[in-house]
């Protein structure tokens, strides 16, 4: 058991923690031990593998890219986000692996589908296509295709009389069609968030997934445990100043608070330099360059303060030291020339 506990806790010294014990058993046991310790460290070896096998065994689902037939440009976006919004709702599920497929026109020969799958090991296909009624209505619809089965398993229709409606019609359509791949229950809730620090700029990212600039309301969140974001950029770039897993429940609103912070320890300690920098050398003439640069990049980083309103006081702060200097420079061109020999 000794032995055994060593192999479980380090793989790499395996060997030289047996040489010894090995020294003084049998050769039929040295045998039957050398086979059981290679054994253990081939499954040792393979452990990181379990993970990536899981994911392959996974039934595969093929997103083929929405068809827009009416050949409009201004219809691709609203495909392009339909068709990423099925593939998010289909991951979020996590029994599935989906695959984005090239685009192919599934409403073409009758097998084209079913070849499709089978040259790339899909076991259903998720196509749809976007079209004008004769009223102008924008029509969506969305399919199904079952690779065992060998037929469309659901095809479902949705009209729009307007632009404004696409995004709610869209949204059913992918329910139901989300449903048809779980058979749980497929629900939405709502997200809203609530700020208790300074007032500045924000967005909002649900899973990854961008769900508004300053919004404290998000509507349409599929059920379930997600990870909830708020971003910004500051002074010094990209930051995630909240991050939290939250649970949604269908028909119900999920709250969470975060506060925008006034500045950032690595914000403040960046213009504590340059402002460090600029008490050292202000009152030295030789020093005016040196001086003037770090004024330079210290209202640059000022620049925007969108994410912290507030900050506006402290650029004022800066900028009035800023002309307080420019007071001193002109004094002194002002001695230089005064004191200057004929």
């Amino acid at each position: 058991m000794q032995h055994l506990r060593s192999v479980l806790l380090d793989e790499e010294s395996v060997v030289l923690y047996m040489i010894k014990p090995l020294k003084r058993i049998g050769l039929k046991m040295r045998s039957t031990f050398i086979i059981y310790l290679f054994t253990l460290l081939f499954l040792l070896c393979c452990f990181p593998l379990l993970h990536a096998q899981e994911e392959t065994l996974k039934p595969r689902v093929g997103i083929i890219p929405m068809i827009n037939t009416e050949k409009d440009f201004q219809y691709d976006p609203i495909c392009e986000t339909i068709d990423d919004t099925v593939r998010l709702n289909i991951e979020l599920l996590q029994r599935y692996l989906v695959v984005k497929t090239e685009k192919i026109d599934p409403y073409g020969e009758p097998e084209v589908l079913k070849k499709y799958a089978e040259e790339h090991r899909l076991d259903n296909l998720v196509f749809g296509k976007l079209s004008l009624g004769r009223r102008k209505e924008i029509i969506l619809q969305m399919s199904v295709y079952d690779k065992t089965k060998d037929r469309i398993t659901f095809t479902k229709e949705g009209e729009a009389v307007n632009i404004f409606e696409i995004f709610d019609t869209a949204d059913l359509l992918v329910k139901d069609l989300v449903r048809e791949f779980s058979s749980m229950h497929v629900g939405y809730g709502t997200v809203r968030v609530r700020n208790t620090g300074e007032e500045g700029n924000f967005s909002v990212y649900i899973d990854g997934q961008h769900g508004g600039d300053n919004r404290f309301e998000i509507p349409q969140v599929f059920n379930g445990k997600r990870l909830l974001e708020i971003r910004q950029n500051r002074m010094l770039g990209p930051e995630t100043i909240y991050s939290r897993e939250i649970w949604v429940y269908e028909d119900r609103i999920s709250t969470a608070s975060f506060a925008v912070p006034y500045l950032l320890e690595k914000e403040r300690a960046e213009l504590n330099r340059l402002e460090g920098i600029i008490r050292q050398y202000e009152d030295r003439k030789g020093e005016k360059d040196r001086v003037i640069a770090s004024f330079n990049e210290l209202l640059g980083l000022l620049a925007d303060v969108s994410y912290c309103f507030r900050l506006e006081e402290e650029r004022m702060r800066y900028r009035q030291m800023e002309v307080m200097y420019s007071l001193t420079l002109n004094r002194w061109d002002m001695e230089d020339n005064f004191f200057k020999p004929k």
